[in-house]
């Protein structure tokens, strides 16, 4: 885009970087988004393990989750006193 400044585009120049400015935005916060949603599985997955006995393709479904409210809802109830492995999974639904 600097190369289209330097050589004159100033017509076609503005809408190109607009255009590429909201796609960098975009891709960025796509992609904060989705780093969001693999850390809290990757809390989800620390808790389950140590509360939990769970089969690894129990937990490989937990790290495909990318909802992060069912997420959230799923480690709000795995630290409720009476939460069962069934009642987490549930929330992941």
């Amino acid at each position: 885009l600097a190369t289209l400044r330097e050589e004159g585009y100033t017509e076609m120049g503005a809408p190109m970087i607009s255009y590429a400015e909201k796609k960098h935005r975009e891709g960025k916060a796509e992609g904060k988004a989705e780093g969001k949603a693999e850390g809290l599985a990757e809390a989800l997955v620390r808790l389950l393990e140590r509360r939990f006995l769970l089969e690894p393709v129990e937990l490989a479904r937990v790290r495909e989750v990318t909802d992060t409210v069912k997420l959230q809802a799923a480690l709000d109830e795995i630290i409720e006193p009476g939460a069962t492995r069934d009642s987490v999974l549930e929330k992941l639904a």
